[in-house]
This record gives C-alpha cells, sequence and structure tokens, in this order.
C-alpha cells in the first residue's frame, strides 16, 4: 500500500514535462528511399536523459545518426543513444545529429503530417508528429 501511495504521489506532484520536443520536421522524399527527422529535444529536468530508440510504421527501419568529418569528406554513422545534458536543448539537424528514416514505406510529401515515438530512458515513450517540408540546408562558408 506504501508503494502504491507513493507512486500516486510521484504522478500527482510532476505533471510538468521531462523532456520537451520542439519545432519536429521531416524531409521530403519518396517511397523507398530515405529520409531525416530533426527537431530541438529540451531536457526540463537536474538530470541528464537518453534518446536511445525512434520508430514509425511507415519505414522498414529509423536509425539515430551523427554526421562527422574526416579529412575532406563527410560521412553519417549509426549511434546507439545521443545523451541529453540537464537544464540544455540538443538540436538535431542537417549535418549533424539526425533521426534516419529508411526505406520508407510511402512518399513523404510537403506538408503530411507524420508520427514518431520517441523512447528516454528517464522520460519514458514520447508521441510526436511531425510536419514534412523541403531540406533547407544550411550555408557552407567558402575557403579561398
Amino acid at each position: 500500500m506504501k508503494l502504491l501511495f507513493l507512486v500516486l504521489i510521484m504522478l500527482i506532484s510532476s505533471p510538468e514535462e521531462k523532456i520537451k520536443i520542439k519545432d519536429p520536421w521531416l524531409r521530403i522524399s519518396a517511397e523507398g528511399q530515405s529520409t531525416a527527422l530533426f527537431m530541438k529535444i529540451e531536457n526540463t529536468t537536474d538530470a541528464a536523459d537518453t534518446l536511445y530508440k525512434v520508430e514509425c510504421d511507415f519505414a522498414g527501419r529509423v536509425e539515430i545518426h551523427e554526421t562527422y568529418q574526416q579529412g575532406e569528406m563527410m560521412g553519417m554513422r549509426e549511434v546507439p543513444f545521443i545523451v541529453i545534458s540537464p537544464k540544455s536543448t540538443f538540436e538535431l539537424k542537417p549535418r549533424s545529429h539526425h533521426i534516419m528514416v529508411i526505406k520508407l514505406k510511402k512518399d513523404i510529401k510537403k506538408g503530411s503530417q507524420e508520427d514518431f515515438t520517441l523512447y528516454f530512458k528517464q522520460a519514458g515513450k514520447l508521441k510526436v508528429k511531425t510536419t514534412a517540408q523541403e531540406m533547407q540546408m544550411p550555408k557552407l562558408e567558402h575557403k579561398h
């Protein structure tokens, strides 16, 4: 009985969101291709949290990726998780960390709304609705 009471108190006393997802968007793409999911993940707590899995029902696979540079070459590779530091915001963006959505089962058209489930070690499961849009690549500085 004490444990049940403690769980109820914890649920009642912490209604605020531990993790907030801001500006989620998905790059438009075609069936059979890949796309990428971007967003800002805000951790409002005093403890780090970890994004370790992302799922959706319209792709063959979903992976957490990072972009890296090796000499003059840029590449992408899967990473097992992303740690969001306490009281901070981690941005998934083009040419950086992002979520790869692989082997699309349908076209992703501009303006379409798609659902994802994000899994965090502390905050648990979060549902996110994204809007598809065209890729806005940051301008690269050219060295002369």
